[in-house]
Parts: structure tokens; sequence; C-alpha cells
């Protein structure tokens, strides 16, 4: 058999099995007596076995999802926990169980509490999606990748002083490139600084979807 795309074998489509079936017996000149039991016992094991893979495949995408998910919780909880029971050991170390130090850092970290525990591990994973959106940064390899690439036009942004009153194709100065009222179009690159901050506020934007997709999904 000559080479053939393998995703065949991760693919449960009925129809695609059968194309390729109908391929490959034009490639090998396959006869109806070529055609036997074996044949289509190895060829319905294999999409039988595509089948298996696929929902095997599916399972594991579900499980990696759902474990994403339950981590991103237990992270969020640690995070609004590990404070809250620091700050309160603290004060009662100090002999202040029940008094105002006591019952300040309670009530801080009490409501962030009931809402991490009340959140989905779906919804801890967009928390913390959020937040990681919220405090990414600019690095150099991306001022590397992304100086000079982005340009805009804007049109007869150009006025040749030689060819105001009329074009002049040997112009010294625009070389010919003016229209009419020596006016040409004038390509602009966008600046470094300003990319930046179209990148910082789509990213603020983003996590304040997240945030709002969180807390609309937790009835809030």
């Amino acid at each position: 058999m000559s080479e053939y795309d393998h995703s065949i074998h991760m693919n449960p489509d009925a129809k695609a099995w059968a194309e390729f079936f109908m391929k490959t017996k034009e490639e090998n000149n396959w006869s109806l007596a070529d055609i036997d039991e074996s044949l289509m016992i190895g060829w319905f094991a294999n999409a039988m076995m595509a089948m298996h893979d696929h929902l095997h495949h599916e399972k594991i995408t579900q499980l990696q999802t759902k474990l994403a998910e339950s981590e991103a919780r237990v992270g969020r909880l640690e995070g609004v926990i590990t404070p809250g029971v620091i700050d309160l050991v603290r004060c009662g170390i100090g002999g202040n169980y029940g008094g105002e130090p006591y019952h300040e850092a309670l009530k801080q970290y009490r409501d962030p509490l009931i809402e991490a525990l009340n959140e989905t591990p779906a919804q801890s994973l967009q928390h913390i999606e959020a937040e990681a959106v919220e405090k990414a940064k600019v690095s150099s390899q991306m001022k590397a990748d992304c100086m000079g690439e982005i340009s805009f036009v804007i049109e007869n942004g150009n006025c040749c002083p030689q060819c105001w009153h009329e074009q002049d194709d040997d112009c010294d100065i625009c070389h010919g490139e003016s229209g009419e009222n020596g006016s040409s179009d004038l390509l602009v690159q966008v600046p470094w600084g300003t990319m930046k901050d179209i990148w910082k506020m789509m990213n603020k934007s983003y996590s304040r979807q997240l945030r709002q997709q969180s807390n609309g999904s937790n009835g809030e």
C-alpha cells in the first residue's frame, strides 16, 4: 500500500473509511476476487479500532479538562484560604480570639472564601485564566517579533511640493510616484509603544470578559 494519511485511524466516520477503501482499491487495482473475507475482516477491524481510539481520546481529553479545572479550583481555594488562616492564627497567638483583629481578619476572608467554595471547577479555571491574562507581561521576544510588523496606510497622506501644481514623472523628490496635486499614500508603522498599549487594553478586556462569564455562570 502506498503512503496514506494516518489520521484515518482516529476517524470514526464510516463514509471516510468507505472512501479510503475505494481509493485503496483503485490504487492497488483490486479485482472482486481480491476482496476476500480476510481483507474485509482486517478493514473492518481497523475501522472499529478507529472508533475505539476516537472515544478513548475523547475520554482522555475530558478527564484532562476536569483535572485542569480541579487543580485550578484547589489553587483558587489555597490562594484565598492560606493568607486568611495565617492571619487568624496570628490573632490567636496574640491572644485576640474574639477580639477586633480576629473579627477583622475573619471578615476580610470570609466572603472571598464563600465565593471560592461556591465556584465550580470550570469557574475556578476561568478565574485563574483571567488573573493570568491580566498579569501577563510584555516580553523582549514579543518586541523583537512584532516591532515594525504592523502598519496602516493614510490615503493621500504624502504631498510632493515639486508635483503640487503639475505631476512630474521625472520628479527628484517623489520619483514620479505622486498622483494629482502631488499626493500619494503614506505608509505608517505602528509605534511599539502604541502596540503595547493596545495589547494591554485587549488583555484587560478579555480578563474582564472571563470574570463576567464566571460570575454569570455563578448566578451573580
